[in-house]
């Protein structure tokens, strides 16, 4: 999950430069970069749903949609929100289950 995190953290700033470099808009610039950024920490709380594994891989296929629908934003410019925030599901998937459940 680690070496992901790494790899999509480079991609992720190479796709900055490069929207950057081809629209020469910063507003899109930030919107880009406020996206990753987002993206990331999505990333980052998703790894305290690890003890259930079915969560958790269904954490992992959300943020790969998730990072699909900025590329698409990215080459396409068209922006699907709720494809964006689809990792939140799986968050507050763990946390109703911690507090229904207990603790795992």
């Amino acid at each position: 999950m680690k070496r992901l995190l790494i790899i999509m953290l480079l991609s992720n700033i190479f796709l900055v430069f490069y929207v950057h470099k081809r629209d020469k808009s910063i507003k899109q610039t930030l919107f880009v970069l406020t996206l990753f950024i987002s993206l990331s920490i999505m990333a980052t709380f998703g790894l305290m749903t690890q003890p259930i594994m079915y969560i958790f891989l269904l954490h992992i296929i959300l943020l790969a949609i998730s990072w699909g629908s900025i590329l698409w934003y990215i080459f396409r410019d068209k922006y699907y929100l709720h494809l964006h925030i689809s990792p939140l599901i799986t968050i507050s998937l763990y946390m109703l289950s911690e507090v229904i459940f207990g603790s795992s």
